[in-house]
């Protein structure tokens, strides 16, 4: 396998991480709106098909990023060189990171909890998207060249 296809594999894995990571960014907050701020109203509809359009647009991320993945594993010359122990390294340490993260999201909401009523269905949607969101912003830090 010659160097030209290993790093045309590389910089196509980095973009599409990046395109997943920041459609997530803008999607969840972009529900969090329309299921705790908007009312049903013109302007709320429009948004929700912008909504969709985004997450068509994450679902087309993850297809990419699924033939990506079958590319290099269905050859071993790629696999070694693009799945080698640093880029497992960083998957753990993005883990790691995200969990500490989304345990300080929970320390801080349950502290607001004790002066503000916060709902649980507010609550699940601030543990995952803080805990999704860091994993691949980590995940994105690592990997960058």
């Amino acid at each position: 396998m010659d160097a030209k296809t290993i790093e045309r594999l590389d910089r196509r894995r980095y973009k599409v991480l990046l395109w997943k990571t920041i459609n997530y960014g803008l999607i969840f907050p972009g529900l969090f709106s329309i299921a705790f701020v908007f009312d049903m109203s013109v302007f709320t509809y429009i948004w929700l098909a912008v909504m969709l359009l985004l997450m068509a647009s994450q679902f087309a991320a993850y297809s990419q990023e699924n033939k990506i993945t079958k590319e290099i594993s269905g050859n071993p010359k790629l696999d070694a060189a693009l799945n080698n122990e640093l880029i497992i390294h960083y998957k753990n340490l993005s883990y790691k990171w995200s969990f500490h993260i989304m345990l300080a999201a929970a320390v801080i909401v349950f502290l607001l909890s004790k002066k503000v009523d916060i709902s649980p269905m507010l609550t699940c949607f601030i543990m995952l998207y803080t805990g999704v969101l860091s994993f691949n912003i980590f995940r994105q830090l690592l990997m960058r060249k």
